[in-house]
């Protein structure tokens, strides 16, 4: 939630009203504005993208659900997957960044990975595309926001990202609102959320000054 003020006040959706933010790192979260106002949901908890199920008898989530999204598309589920993987024998430019220790594999290594061509890095960043963007198609179809920022540690991929996105939201997708609906990367990168406190304490110091009057 502070990361898509953060962007509402100094990033990509400032001058928008309706304007989704996913945070894909090492877990998955969703930042929602609709007509100019944060969305808070009835109890505090809107924007648990991370958690919807994707596969029925997947893995089990620590949240105690199983097959979440955050089991097979975030930062860590990418990280697992090529830990077991490259462990098995799978050859990827990774194991050579890493000089082979494998506790040392994180969601950073496998985005230079990629960005050097690797094809083993490139087939995970693949699939948890598939995955993301089926998230994503649901959220056109529910919301059709002006626009879908992703920001998080995941963004670093950049283009390599965005441009796999956009191809597998082809397939689920109305074309319509595709249309009407930009998919776009963060530029504020990790300070998204600490520039999204600034409203926060401002707008609280405004409440109190106020009581006290």
């Amino acid at each position: 939630k502070s990361m898509v003020l953060g962007e509402a006040w100094f990033g990509q959706a400032k001058k928008m009203s309706n304007v989704l933010f996913l945070n894909i790192g090492s877990c998955i979260g969703m930042g929602i504005i609709i007509n100019d106002k944060l969305y808070h949901g009835h109890s505090g908890f809107s924007g648990e993208f991370g958690h919807i199920q994707m596969i029925p008898k997947g893995e089990l989530c620590y949240c105690g659900r199983i097959g979440c999204l955050e089991t097979v598309a975030s930062g860590n589920a990418l990280v697992k997957k090529a830990i077991t993987q490259i462990k098995q024998d799978k050859h990827s430019l990774v194991t050579k960044i890493v000089n082979g220790n494998y506790e040392e594999i994180k969601l950073s290594t496998i985005i230079n990975a990629m960005q050097h061509g690797d094809q083993f890095s490139l087939e995970l960043l693949e699939e948890a595309s598939d995955y993301i963007a089926r998230g994503i198609s649901t959220l056109l179809h529910l919301f059709n926001p002006e626009a879908i920022i992703i920001g998080g540690d995941m963004a670093e991929a950049g283009d390599l990202l965005l441009n796999t996105l956009q191809q597998k939201l082809n397939k689920y997708v109305m074309v319509q609102i595709k249309k009407d609906s930009k998919l776009i990367l963060s530029e504020l990168h990790q300070t998204a959320g600490l520039l999204g406190a600034i409203p926060v304490v401002m707008s609280n110091r405004f409440l109190n000054y106020q009581e006290l009057l």
